[in-house]
């Protein structure tokens, strides 16, 4: 079910000139799913902008509302706030406001606006992030909004049905006005997706973002293993993919109570990527293929900090990443982890709903990677590509293998007629 036309936004943020890093926050949690207004990110040079934020709030589905010590104070937020609750009057089957506390709702007692203090709201704190504040709105919006947050683009061409999705490590995919851009495609493969760590991503002994964080932090290799049968013992018991997918999410969140046990940090992690740095001619390559109409994606079992800093523009380069997300709280320490749903034998999954989302078959899709944990997606694509070959399976299951430094080595495989 898509989103009724009435609305232009799934959600309107209403917040106090000060709370404005809390407001960029929350909306760059939230970008990725759903369709947001925040005036510093949608308002453009010569906007009307009291005409603006009053049509975007009134084709919004949702109002949310940051509440600070600043909010009694701003004139212009009480405004979007007093607008948010005659909409709801009206019909709260129409618009919904959720107002967040950014402190303590008690002392902020007195100065919540009028209209605020009898809605359900979340309250930001050490134990309750934005991070789940944002969680909690998509949540909502799944269950009671007008329509799905993911809205798909062109379909796949054959008749099979759609493929099983799962948002968890679905990092980063276009906005619901995404256009695939295989109609412009005049070359054999419409769709091509990379591994990052060791394939992407480069340094001196590094092969895995886990692993490097696992010896920098000072654990044994014996835990590393552990953890690792473990995983491998669960995922072959249970014989299922539900199963594969729990036993992959509980191997990671018990790497995770490792690392906050000797206190890894946000900043931390960003230290730990200073060595690296991305295959050499990596933009240029990939600004050649969506230059020829090719979709492109990663599909890894890494940590999303290592590309967050390493390839800081990825969302403008990529239309997919499938990927591990570390989550922080506000002062960078380490509070949990969404795992990916699409490892090992789950990037072949990974590539299914690509297919789906990009319009091409399994025919027309190539896959870039070095490592066994590669096979199932090399064996599953048209062309396989050991970029470079980093042990005999992803050799073995590979077409084509590259053992240079240099992405654009890759090019006269991919843009074949």
């Amino acid at each position: 079910m898509t989103l009724s036309s009435a609305y232009t936004w799934d959600i309107f943020i209403a917040h106090a000139s000060g709370d404005k890093p809390a407001a960029e926050q929350l909306c760059n949690l939230l970008t990725e799913k759903c369709r947001v207004f925040l005036d510093t990110r949608c308002l453009e040079l010569g906007d009307d902008w009291d005409v603006k934020l009053a049509a975007a709030q009134n084709t919004s589905f949702l109002t949310v509302v940051l509440v600070s010590a600043d909010t009694e104070r701003a004139y212009y937020q009480r405004e979007e706030i007093a607008a948010a609750i005659a909409l709801a009057r009206d019909d709260e089957g129409k618009h919904r406001v959720v107002p967040i506390y950014l402190g303590k709702q008690e002392i902020l007692r007195k100065q919540i606006p009028y209209g605020l203090r009898l809605k359900h709201g979340l309250e930001v704190s050490q134990n309750f992030t934005l991070f789940q504040c944002a969680e909690r709105l998509l949540d909502m919006l799944k269950r009671v909004g007008p329509g799905a947050i993911i809205h798909p683009s062109t379909s796949a061409p054959d008749t099979t049905a759609a493929p099983e999705v799962d948002e968890r490590g679905i990092f980063h995919q276009p906005r619901p006005n995404w256009v695939s851009p295989v109609q412009q495609n005049q070359w054999r493969y419409k769709l091509i997706a990379f591994d990052f760590d060791g394939t992407l991503l480069r340094g001196k002994n590094f092969v895995f973002s886990w692993e490097a964080v696992w010896k920098n932090l000072g654990f044994s290799v014996g835990i590393q293993k552990q953890l690792k049968q473990e995983y491998r013992r669960r995922s072959d018991k249970e014989g299922t993919r539900a199963g594969r997918i729990a036993a992959y999410q509980a191997w990671c969140e018990r790497a995770c109570e490792h690392f906050r046990s000797r206190g890894l940090t946000r900043n931390h992690l960003k230290e730990l990527a200073e060595p690296l740095s991305l295959t050499q001619n990596c933009h240029q390559a990939i600004a050649e293929l969506r230059r020829n109409g090719l979709a492109i994606a990663i599909i890894s079992g890494g940590i999303q900090t290592f590309l967050e800093d390493k390839f800081p523009d990825f969302r403008e380069s990529l239309d997919f990443v499938f990927i591990n997300e570390l989550v922080f709280a506000d002062n960078g320490e380490l509070t949990g982890v969404r795992p990916t749903s699409y490892d090992f034998q789950g990037k072949a999954e990974a590539l299914e709903i690509l297919c789906e989302r990009v319009g091409c078959s399994a025919e027309e899709t190539l896959f870039v990677g070095d490592q066994f944990n590669d096979e199932m997606i090399m064996l599953k694509v048209d062309k396989a590509i050991a970029y470079p070959p980093n042990d005999s399976v992803a050799d073995n299951a590979a077409r084509v293998t590259i053992s240079e430094d240099n992405l654009l080595a890759i090019l006269p495989h991919v843009l074949v007629a």
